[in-house]
């Protein structure tokens, strides 16, 4: 049997691994930031770190939902 994909469960994981990434790549400037662009860090991490969460329950019930498959 063939497993369908769900597209847009897809695209939320996708761009939840690009928020971590760009997450972690703005860590040194947070670290020596100020003025706007430390401004806007922070916005950008307080959002992408929903992407964490996102990615990590994701992986949690398709791993969840293999196991009871079989």
């Amino acid at each position: 049997m063939k497993k369908e994909r769900n597209s847009s469960i897809e695209m939320l994981r996708i761009l939840a691994m690009l928020g971590i990434v760009i997450m972690h790549t703005n860590g040194a400037v947070m670290e020596h930031g100020s003025g706007t662009g430390f401004a806007w860090t922070q916005i950008e991490n307080g959002i992408f770190n929903a992407g964490v969460s996102i990615f990590v329950l994701y992986q949690d019930t398709s791993e969840y939902d293999e196991a009871l498959k079989s």
